[in-house]
């Protein structure tokens, strides 16, 4: 595992680069106007797109969460089956292998007809479902990880749903971010390549009423592009906060990295239960 996260390090830092960089940023834009997105089935769906365009992010009810996933039945219940999971769990994060082991139904949501047609309608190309991430953010007072302001840099766009399992309060870790556009200002200022940015070092780039606050109840979901905004999870205060993401990328991203991809006797027997369109928007196995 170790020299497969290496290698998908090593690429990312290449493409980067000058001159890779250029025949990359051409290449992406090839791809784009190459590409023939999926036309949308309901309003709502372009409503998302054009808000993941130009705002970077947008909440999202309950209804129109199910409406995306397709879920006839209660939404309640799917999010109070995946809250005990994990909280019946020793561990605060599940992710991709484990999360289907741990929950396959929750873990094929992410596949959904009208989540691939939005994921790829935003992205601009087809797209790599990078799986779910059941997470436990303890009201630990901690402020780390996820907790600092971040962009994501895997690819030049990803999509990702932040489904919330329970209620979140102001005071409960909501989702936190900035606009596309101040988002942009932000990292040219600060220079920023990747990592985490400090509080302090936000405050003097970006006035904090920019920042808009995602709370809601178990159901609501924030629709937003990783690696086009600033964001993170606000430190919870009063409550620990409960959530899954769905997270997408291009089928050619700049960093795919092994927690991304399933071992390949979980991939094989996975596969075999999908759909053509299904199987394509999974990613290659892991070896081991």
């Amino acid at each position: 595992m170790q020299a497969d996260w290496v290698r998908s390090r090593l690429r990312r830092r290449v493409l980067t680069t000058f001159p890779f960089s250029r025949l990359r940023a051409q290449d992406y834009r090839n791809r784009l106007a190459h590409h023939a997105g999926p036309a949308m089935a309901y309003p709502l769906l372009d409503e998302i797109c054009s808000a993941f365009t130009t705002t970077g992010a947008m909440r999202l009810d309950g209804a129109g969460t199910a409406l995306l996933f397709g879920i006839l039945g209660d939404l309640s219940r799917i999010c109070e089956k995946a809250h005990s999971v994990l909280a019946a769990s020793e561990v605060s994060l599940i992710e991709n292998e484990a999360a289907l082991i741990a929950s396959p139904a929750l873990y094929r949501m992410g596949l959904a007809p009208l989540v691939l047609d939005l994921a790829e309608a935003c992205l601009g190309l087809d797209c790599f479902y990078l799986g779910a991430t059941l997470k436990c953010e303890k009201a630990d007072g901690r402020v780390n990880g996820t907790r600092q302001w971040h962009m994501d840099i895997e690819d030049e766009k990803l999509f990702r749903i932040l489904l919330y399992l329970a209620p979140v309060t102001a005071d409960g870790g909501p989702f936190e971010f900035f606009p596309r556009a101040p988002s942009r200002a932000i990292k040219e200022q600060l220079n920023y390549r990747s990592g985490y940015v400090s509080e302090t070092e936000i405050a003097g780039s970006a006035p904090r009423e920019l920042v808009r606050q995602c709370t809601g109840i178990a159901g609501d979901a924030v629709i937003f592009d990783g690696a086009g905004v600033f964001h993170r999870g606000r430190r919870p205060v009063d409550r620990d906060r409960y959530s899954v993401t769905f997270a997408y990328c291009s089928r050619c991203p700049l960093e795919l990295r092994s927690s991304a991809r399933l071992p390949r006797r979980l991939h094989s027997a996975f596969l075999a239960t999908l759909s053509a369109r299904e199987r394509q928007a999974i990613p290659p196995p892991r070896s081991f």
